[in-house]
């Protein structure tokens, strides 16, 4: 599942970073259960495709794909970022700050939602209650760890020798997508990607369980908050609380595992029939100079 955040495509399962997996340069799609498939990368020309009926090794050369003349290690560069929300809402959510009701019995309540299978957070911040309020929709919740993110990204001059590149190879990327796949509504290049190593999930629909989170801020919370404003709360820390299905804690210090939050793709405006009629233009035009 993706939606849009921060400038890019926010991933709602996110994608463990692999060496030659899930990298800047990826020529990729998301199909039709939301699922990242990956065709080829500008920078690795040997590397096992995420297609499950291709089993031989990808070589641009072979396959007479253009290749990408500069090297990864020239072109990528990396740095971290604290700013920013530490949460992404997507689809339809109500979110209020819950009540405590003294009548409940605090034992009960863990034992209950740890039988749910869910994780709990204690934090000195303020508990929210998130669901669905609308038949038939539906929403996902991403949560940042504390850690700074890292932002792998293309940048400058490159980035746009990047997308040359692409749009040299976009019918090849699409003829393979349409020989193993049901054709996607676009096909992209990453020109960059958001890392964190650690994270807390949950996708609700409407009638399941709702979910909490404890939010702090720098100001004060209302009691009703709203979704498209919850980046101007100056809220700091998020943690999952109850009614998350996946959380996902940091590794190790050293040398933690990391995983793609965020995409910053390109994707310009064109699918297989466009693109064969923008190269019978430009032919025609070549023909007649």
């Amino acid at each position: 599942m993706r939606g849009q955040s921060r400038g890019g495509t926010a991933i709602y399962h996110p994608l463990e970073f692999r060496p030659h997996c899930n990298r800047v340069g990826d020529v990729a799609f998301f199909d039709a259960n939301g699922n990242y498939q990956w065709i080829h990368n500008a920078f690795h020309t040997e590397v096992r495709p995420v297609i499950h009926l291709v089993t031989y090794m990808q070589d641009l050369e072979r396959l007479q794909w253009p290749q990408f003349t500069c090297q990864e290690s020239d072109v990528v560069v990396d740095s971290s970022y604290t700013h920013g929300s530490k949460v992404v809402i997507g689809g339809s959510a109500n979110i209020v700050k819950k009540k405590i009701d003294a009548s409940v019995n605090a034992g009960e309540y863990v034992l209950y939602w740890n039988f749910l299978h869910s994780r709990l957070k204690s934090g000195p911040g303020v508990t929210f209650v998130l669901k669905v309020t609308e038949e038939g929709e539906t929403m996902s919740v991403l949560l940042l760890g504390d850690d700074p993110l890292v932002w792998r990204r293309c940048e400058g001059e490159y980035a746009y020798d990047l997308c040359d590149w692409f749009a040299s190879v976009e019918m090849h990327a699409w003829a393979r997508v349409e020989a193993y796949h049901e054709r996607p509504k676009e096909i992209f290049l990453v020109l960059g990607q958001h890392l964190t190593s650690s994270y807390g999930i949950c996708h609700k629909k409407y009638g399941s369980f709702e979910c909490e989170v404890i939010f702090e801020a720098s100001g004060g919370l209302p009691s009703v908050a709203n979704v498209s404003l919850l980046g101007s709360y100056g809220i700091t820390k998020a943690y999952a609380s109850v009614g998350f299905e996946d959380v996902v804690t940091k590794s190790s210090e050293e040398n933690p595992i990391t995983y793609s939050m965020f995409l910053n793709t390109y994707a310009p405006k064109s699918g297989p029939l466009q693109r064969f009629k923008r190269s019978l233009q430009v032919r025609a035009q070549e023909q007649y100079r």
